[in-house]
């Protein structure tokens, strides 16, 4: 349950509220569009005020005199407007929790569906975690720190190369001498199986555990 989040649901899970997962502000992105379009707004009239001052510097005119002024007038509430939108901007926070989002309001239907895909790409990490758990049982003696190991092992640093169509994952040396030997004979094991990514680039995993 710690590890995978099983009984993760958002906006229902009462008991642990504060553990749900944050998500994007919706507000940034609607003070955003509002931004571009008072931008837009602002050129437009920017335009026009131009427009109007250099018919006025030929000839005078009380009916352009008065639009200017009302154009004016309309810039400056526009360009207030938009200020106050970017300092808002600054005070709202990235992220929400999915709570705070919902507000006691039922889940849509597509909330449920994400639900469900969150639910099947988290058993699908724990069964693979599961059946890693089985090939390295065979090298590590002390059978109650299978998975404190194994976590230890699948969460090393390292980085990934590509050579042809192998991708390389070098894992970083393990200090404690059983766990290096341990982790070398089960990078050892999945090489034997000749794992092959799926898709449109049909590469070979490749697993090394750097010895310094």
């Amino acid at each position: 349950m710690a590890k995978f989040n099983l009984d993760y649901h958002p906006g229902y899970d009462i008991n642990e509220l504060e553990n749900q997962p944050f998500v994007d502000n919706p507000d940034i992105a609607l003070i955003k569009e509002a931004i571009q379009i008072l931008e837009t707004e602002i050129d437009q009239l920017l335009t026009s005020q131009q427009d109007i001052q250099n018919r006025l510097s030929n000839r005078k005119d009380k009916r352009l005199t008065k639009k200017l002024s009302k154009i004016v007038k309309e810039l400056e509430d526009k360009k207030n407007e938009k200020s106050n939108f970017e300092e808002k901007l600054t005070s709202l926070p990235e992220k929400v929790s999915i709570v705070e989002l919902l507000k006691g309001k039922k889940m849509s239907r597509c909330d449920l569906e994400k639900k469900k895909l969150y639910d099947l790409m988290q058993f699908m990490v724990l069964h693979s975690y599961e059946r890693l758990e089985d090939l390295f049982n065979p090298y590590y003696k002390d059978k109650r720190d299978i998975k404190p190991v194994l976590t230890m092992i699948t969460r090393q640093a390292g980085y990934l190369k590509l050579i042809g169509d192998t991708l390389i994952v070098l894992l970083d040396r393990i200090d404690l001498k059983k766990y290096q030997l341990a982790a070398e004979q089960l990078c050892h094991q999945l090489n034997k199986m000749n794992i092959i990514l799926n898709g449109r680039i049909k590469m070979k995993l490749y697993f090394y555990l750097s010895k310094f």
